[in-house]
């Protein structure tokens, strides 16, 4: 069983919804939440704006055994070795917890212009 309840953040006095669930033998109640806002500064990477990017960033430029060039970026919590790697048509983003790869796709499902 669902019930969903309105209630009221006592810091800001937005109405969110409250959800009660029955289990066996307990009940919980969750809330619903909404991811805060990230700010970043981001560009993105092309054939022109290459060598700057990879200063801005602290990046290296290297290039794939096919001869692709591309931005070598340390990054963090990065478990696979494309996402420390910027090509043509990426996006850098910098924030306060330091610099991030999106590919253009994830970019533009991720990412508004503010």
């Amino acid at each position: 069983m669902t019930d969903t309840i309105w209630t009221t953040c006592p810091r800001c006095t937005l109405a969110f919804p409250v959800h009660a669930k029955e289990g066996k033998d307990i009940m919980i109640t969750t809330s619903t939440f909404v991811r805060k806002p990230l700010l970043v500064e981001g560009i993105q990477v092309n054939s022109e704006n290459m060598e700057q990017v990879a200063v801005w960033c602290g990046g290296t430029i290297q290039y794939t055994q096919s001869k692709r060039n591309f931005i070598k970026l340390q990054t963090k919590a990065t478990p696979q070795a494309r996402q420390n790697m910027a090509f043509v048509g990426d996006w850098v983003l910098k924030s306060d917890m330091g610099f991030k790869i999106y590919s253009k796709r994830a970019f533009d499902r991720t990412f508004d212009s503010y």
